[in-house]
């Protein structure tokens, strides 16, 4: 896949965990402009559902020196489940040292 492509897919599917965290940095008319654009179909939002929560809860416990929150080990989970290796973060630590299943790395692309 191009990068750009890519980029673009990755922009667009997510999870609701990272929306929440999301707002946790916006202001009210960024967290309105969002969920707006989300309403649209700008983004499909993967599920996480109790069926997640062993990866989740492993992946907690695996990589609890970095201290990671629940939105890193259910990306990194449902990475995993629905085996995505490229990620769009700002989070260059952490996505550094986690890995998907048989030791993979994530590609990262750095926003």
């Amino acid at each position: 896949m191009q990068p750009n492509i890519c980029r673009t897919w990755l922009i667009s599917n997510s999870i609701l965990p990272v929306v929440v965290e999301a707002c946790f940095f916006l202001d009210t008319r960024g967290k309105s402009n969002l969920l707006r654009w989300i309403e649209r179909g700008a983004m499909t939002l993967y599920e996480v559902t109790v069926d997640d929560l062993p990866a989740i809860r492993a992946i907690l416990e695996k990589y609890s020196n970095l201290e990671p929150d629940f939105t890193d080990a259910a990306l990194v989970a449902l990475a995993g489940k629905y085996e995505i290796t490229k990620i769009l973060t700002v989070d260059q630590r952490d996505f550094s040292v986690y890995r998907l299943p048989k030791g993979r790395q994530f590609e990262r692309l750095w926003v």
